[in-house]
């Protein structure tokens, strides 16, 4: 038995009582109610052995906000504060319950999540289920039932959005309550009585009981930029299995061991290479489905799995009848009263290096026909803010900072090549295959070209690289602080050749 506290009331299932000097709502499968004269004050029953103080689950005070306490809504639990943990994987079984226990575990993969409840024997189970606003509940009662295990913890999920599943179990009296709290609107399943495959050997059969949130798509968001790529990110509960293929005037998504969730319906976009897609479902495998998209002056689709495989995102880029449709952005960083770094051996400036290169990359790219705008074609300062409105502004399908590197240690040398798409801007997540296929093409080119040593590709959160809204790069042509380096950016016929890198890795890029 837990805390005995005054009853002053009830209506619909729920009971007033005095807790702490306040007068709160409990929900009544919360607790027991004792057919006798309530205590003048709040009472505390010892617990009879150790085992009884460990698994015993104390209620914790409810603070709405304010001194008084609102009566609830009907058929509505108040939350239950939980721990965050990340589930297993494997759906074997890691606790064995003992007699006249309870364990849980939560098992997420790509069928979605599931709550196993193993007990031995076959227990009374009573199942409720409740639709709140925002929150649906479920709740497992076992009759005569203890709990063996952590009785609370939550499992976010997926789709990058901030939501989760929380689990929270209380021993009333001979009894335990299992509640389950879930985002409202999605789809579930509850199976009983099913064989513990885990358990075999003991003297009684093992029982599960299953509570199961099927692997589900919640949403599909449309991002559209103002160069006419559009994006649509596919959302789940838990990591998708998925293929998708580029047929003639259409692309097709599988989603495999997936289904539409309840309020998912047929979007109307606003982009103009896919106006409507379909959603299907697949004969095989079960529990499956596809996106058919039909479109209008595409080029090339990409998909890349973000937020740990639970958002998919599928890039649509739009064909270009010809190169004069193309526009790219050319930055040459720092200038004015920027130089940039500075070569301690030739007192050369970054700032002269990078304009040279910079307009070479124009005069390259305007006899391939594709239109360039720079940030600057003079020694003339910018903000880092006005570099990326410019592109932005312009529709520019890609942008591309050109800069030199600067170490401490002088025998640091090589090229490298930066891209940005962090998981907290959903914005540039989305573009994460293109923005690294674009660092990937130039770099290639400019360690095939310029044959210096190949410092990769790397992601790093440039501000001309988090404000631009299309795929953009920022390229260390090589290092001032190097004397070897110093003395090659020096020459003409080096920083020439480093700009026809950078174009033919941008043609590349663009396809034309």
């Amino acid at each position: 038995m837990g805390n005995v506290l005054p009853c002053l009331g009830e209506k619909s299932g729920w009971y007033n009582v005095r807790y702490s000097d306040q007068s709160v709502w409990i929900a009544g499968w919360l607790v027991e109610y004792l057919p006798v004269s309530p205590p003048s004050k709040l009472e505390v029953s010892e617990p009879q052995s150790e085992q009884d103080a460990e698994s015993r689950v104390d209620p914790e005070p409810m603070d709405n906000g304010s001194d008084t306490t609102s009566e609830p809504e009907e058929g509505t639990h108040p939350p239950v504060p939980v721990k965050e943990e990340e589930p297993s994987n494997s759906s074997s079984s890691e606790v064995k319950p003992e007699a006249d226990s309870v364990s849980l575990r939560l098992v997420r993969d790509n069928q979605g999540i599931r709550l196993f409840m193993d007990t031995l024997g076959d227990p009374e189970v009573e199942i409720k289920k409740y639709n709140p606003p925002e929150r649906q509940q479920v709740v497992y009662r076992f009759k005569e039932r203890k709990l063996s295990g952590d009785p609370r913890f939550s499992v976010k999920l997926g789709g990058g959005r901030d939501k989760s599943l929380s689990v929270s179990a209380l021993e009333l009296g001979d009894d335990l309550q299992v509640l389950i709290e879930f985002p409202s609107g999605l789809l579930f399943e509850t199976e009983s009585g099913k064989e513990n495959p885990g358990m075999e050997g003991q003297n009684k059969a093992s029982k599960q009981q299953v509570f199961y949130l099927p692997n589900q798509i919640t949403d599909i968001t449309e991002i559209v930029n103002k160069n006419g790529m559009q994006t649509l990110l596919v959302r789940a509960l838990s990591p998708v299995k998925y293929k998708y293929e580029e047929l003639k005037e259409e692309v097709r998504l599988d989603l495999i061991g997936v289904q539409p969730g309840s309020e998912l319906i047929n979007a109307n976009l606003q982009g103009k290479i896919v106006k409507n897609l379909k959603l299907k479902e697949a004969t095989e495998p079960s529990r499956s489905m596809y996106l058919q998209l039909p479109t209008r002056g595409m080029k090339r689709a990409s998909a890349t799995e973000l937020c740990d495989g639970t958002v998919i995102s599928l890039v649509l880029m739009p064909a270009q009848e010809s190169r004069a449709e193309a526009k790219v952005v050319i930055d040459a960083g720092h200038g004015g009263k920027d130089p940039g770094a500075i070569a301690s051996r030739s007192g050369c400036q970054e700032k002269d290096h990078n304009l040279s290169i910079a307009l070479g990359v124009k005069d390259q790219l305007e006899k391939a026909e594709i239109d360039v705008i720079c940030t600057r074609i003079t020694d003339k300062y910018l903000s880092l803010n006005e570099r990326s409105d410019l592109a932005n502004q312009a529709g520019a399908d890609v942008f591309v900072s050109i800069h030199c590197n600067a170490y401490t240690n002088p025998e640091t040398s090589g090229t490298m090549t930066f891209f940005y798409a962090p998981p907290d801007k959903m914005e540039l997540q989305a573009q994460r295959g293109e923005r690294q296929r674009l660092a990937e093409m130039v770099q290639r080119q400019l360690v095939q070209e310029l044959g210096r040593i190949d410092k990769g590709v790397r992601e790093e959160n440039f501000a001309v690289l988090r404000n631009t809204t299309m795929p953009s790069i920022l390229i260390e042509v090589a290092f001032l602080s190097n004397p070897e380096e110093d003395a090659l950016l020096q020459q003409p016929e080096f920083r020439a050749r480093a700009a026809q890198a950078i174009a033919r890795g941008v043609i590349e890029y663009l396809g034309i």
